[in-house]
């Protein structure tokens, strides 16, 4: 399969929009379930503190904390050689996708780590949209 950022940032606009498969079917997708899991998503409320082990798990082996106010969607995966990582901000002000052709398999705490980057910007810069 190829697929480009780009690509996946027109797909995740259209999911969340409801034209993919419909209004209904993308708030069942995007509901918290118990143990996080949801159609393929780590769905769940985190903090910046948890994040790194919300993203590197497809479920929720503990529960959230009482300071989670992150309500966040993620996906992963991987072929030989090739990996990707989705994480979407539920409240639809960030998304951060990425892509690597490596098996480093560090894809999830690299997107940890954008986020905490985002989470400490400046309200001035947090204006500043992506793609």
């Amino acid at each position: 399969m190829y697929s480009t950022v780009r690509d996946l940032w027109r797909w995740r606009g259209e999911l969340l929009a409801g034209r993919v498969l419909g209004e209904k079917a993308t708030n069942e997708i995007f509901a918290i379930r118990p143990f996080g899991y949801s159609f393929g998503w780590h769905v769940g409320r985190t903090n910046p503190t948890q994040l790194r082990t919300f993203l590197a798990s497809d479920y929720d082996a503990q529960p959230a904390p009482n300071s989670a106010n992150l309500l966040l969607a993620s996906h992963s995966g991987d072929l030989p050689g090739f990996h990707s990582c989705m994480t979407l901000f539920l409240d639809r002000t960030w998304t951060v996708i990425l892509l690597d052709n490596h098996d480093s398999k560090s894809l999830p705490n690299l997107a940890a780590e954008i986020i905490n980057a985002l989470l400490t910007r400046t309200p001035e810069a947090r204006s500043t949209s992506a793609p």
